[in-house]
């Protein structure tokens, strides 16, 4: 699979899904850290991160609502289960992106 070229790739991005990684990696096996809580961080992690996501400048936040309907709402549990399933699995940002 090739690159997402039309995906814009900022340093808020690359420093929320390392976060997410990270946080799985240190903090999986933490008897500390119940299931539930580190499940519902990564929801949120994975949620932010999608709100970072810009595509020919225009965030799925800041798009218009028609056109997130028409051409991206399909997709949107999607990506979030990418993003999260990725950071929880300690997928590379290059190899996630």
């Amino acid at each position: 699979m090739g690159n997402l070229d039309f995906l814009e790739i900022s340093r808020n991005f690359k420093s929320y899904y390392q976060t997410l990684r990270d946080v799985h990696y240190y903090l999986t096996n933490d008897s500390e850290v119940k299931q539930e809580e580190l499940e519902a961080v990564s929801k949120l992690l994975s949620k932010l991160i999608y709100g970072f996501i810009r595509i020919k400048g225009i965030s799925f936040r800041e798009m218009d609502r028609e056109q997130f309907e028409q051409e991206f709402n399909l997709f949107h549990q999607d990506f979030l289960n990418i993003i999260q399933k990725s950071g929880e699995n300690n997928v590379e940002f290059d190899q996630f992106t």
